[in-house]
């Protein structure tokens, strides 16, 4: 998958980066709580919604609605996605990335404003500063 992220448990806030579309996504409590889930699956592992429900105590109808959100935002994947589409995502979300840069016209600004929100209210919650690098690279 194209996600990562950090969970803190005792403030039961999360982060999640979608990788390849550049966007950053802040989360509390329950929802927290299930991306830490999220967060602990390995590499092209699958997400269990009742499994989760099991270890958690939320319900799996909260947690399907949940995931679906997740779906449409492009977190999570209902599926295991074909290198054909896999190929056109990232082809779109670079599209996407250019456009949006050419529209800024400000080449000083690359950080989106959704990054910036998501890890303020992640850094004000858990009182841990969040240090990143954004990276780009072009698959020819």
């Amino acid at each position: 998958m194209w996600t990562c992220g950090r969970f803190h448990l005792e403030t039961k806030s999360a982060i999640l980066y979608n990788l390849i579309s550049g966007k950053c996504f802040y989360f509390e409590g329950e929802s927290a709580i299930v991306i830490g889930e999220y967060l602990s699956i390995k590499r092209k592992g699958c997400l269990n919604v009742s499994s989760i429900a099991a270890k958690t105590g939320i319900s799996v109808l909260a947690i399907t609605r949940f995931v679906n959100i997740l779906c449409s935002k492009g977190l999570v994947l209902n599926q295991k996605p074909s290198p054909e589409n896999e190929s056109k995502y990232r082809t779109l979300m670079a599209s996407r990335r250019t456009s949006l840069r050419l529209a800024q016209n400000d080449s000083d600004n690359t950080d989106p404003a959704s990054l910036r929100t998501a890890e303020k209210a992640y850094a004000i919650r858990t009182n841990v500063s969040v240090t990143n690098v954004l990276i780009e690279l072009t698959y020819n």
